[in-house]
């Protein structure tokens, strides 16, 4: 009884605001593991012939659309020449100059899979480097039309924020304006993709912003009681006030979307799982790349905290999205994420 209520709590992630009621924010990012509970009831309860197995069957039944929010299986299909190859990266400021390659790595990838769309998040400039990463794109991906929205325009060393990359000329952009000032941002441009008008949404959403320790803490719990619960609201802290913030991040660029004057697509990383009031705003009336053309998990994230799919590509109904993929490249805490659009 207790898995079946987490999992209905679960359900009630996505209509509930953090704001108002934040435990239930928590039990949407468990889903995967509630619903595995719930499995392994099943299994039990059938082996020993008793009907108990049939209140986690129908649980799952009543909240199968989170199923597929979770897990997919698709055919890769033919490869449409007229489709547009649409890209997104969280690229970690290029690995905060941890990983000394990861800029000549993530250009590289680039330069290989030759997105016409191209949406990156923590994309960094430095006076420091031997390189222009922005205008080495641009040459790469043989194009001029790029829309880069600093959040740090007072620092004279390095630039960071949200960028577009488009191999069609860029006719309008602009930015979102986010309540509360914040390392995150949300942009989008407009293009013309054979006749049609599309708004291109690059999306990032609050991050948790935790702290060295609170990753120690993750990979390795202490055995002093006081330190762990110490830590333990830390966490709990950092996490509370991010989905709080999403929420509201979320309902502007819900309200954006709505209002977009042609078809869209929305690029981004949500810094939330599929399971979530973020997700449910921003997806609302559209089509989910890695719903529509996904495999497995889609698990996005490479960072320490464990992996879940933050990372999404979505798109107009209008649109026909496949071949959704995951790049297994671990050149920042993201793994790019990339799709065919066809525009009817």
């Amino acid at each position: 009884m207790l898995f079946v209520a987490a999992l209905f709590l679960s359900y009630s992630s996505i209509y509930i605001n953090p704001e108002i009621f934040y435990i239930s924010a928590f039990f949407g990012l468990a889903y995967p593991f509630i619903l595995l509970g719930n499995l392994l009831l099943i299994l039990w309860w059938t082996f020993q012939l008793k009907l108990k197995f049939m209140m986690s069957l129908m649980a799952i039944i009543a909240g199968w659309s989170f199923v597929g929010r979770t897990i997919q299986y698709h055919k890769k299909s033919i490869a449409d020449t007229k489709a547009i190859k649409v890209m997104s990266y969280n690229v970690m400021n290029f690995g905060f100059d941890k990983n000394k390659n990861s800029r000549d790595d993530i250009i590289t990838l680039i330069a290989d899979e030759q997105p016409d769309i191209l949406c990156m998040q923590e994309f960094c400039t430095n006076s420091n480097w031997n390189i222009n990463v922005e205008k080495k794109l641009a040459e790469v991906l043989h194009t001029k039309f790029r829309y880069f929205n600093v959040v740090n325009p007072g620092n004279k060393n390095y630039s960071v924020g949200t960028i577009i990359f488009s191999k069609y000329p860029i006719k309008n952009k602009g930015v979102i304006p986010y309540a509360t000032t914040s390392g995150n941002s949300t942009l989008f441009i407009d293009v013309e993709i054979d006749g049609i008008d599309v708004r291109i949404f690059d999306v990032h959403l609050q991050s948790i912003r935790f702290k060295k320790k609170d990753y120690d803490f993750l990979k390795d719990i202490g055995d002093d009681r006081d330190q762990t619960i110490n830590e333990s609201k830390s966490i709990i802290s950092r996490m509370r006030e991010a989905y709080i913030q999403r929420a509201e991040q979320a309902k502007l660029v819900h309200e954006a979307i709505k209002n977009s004057p042609g078809k869209v697509i929305v690029c981004g990383d949500l810094n939330d799982a599929p399971v979530s009031f973020a997700y449910a705003k921003i997806n609302d009336g559209l089509k989910d790349a890695f719903i529509e053309g996904g495999i497995g998990l889609g698990r996005s994230y490479a960072g320490d905290f464990p992996s879940f799919r933050i990372d999404y590509i979505m798109g107009s109904q209008s649109f026909d999205l496949k071949n959704f993929e995951i790049i297994p490249k671990k050149f920042s805490d993201h793994y790019p994420i990339k799709t065919q659009i066809t525009i009817k």
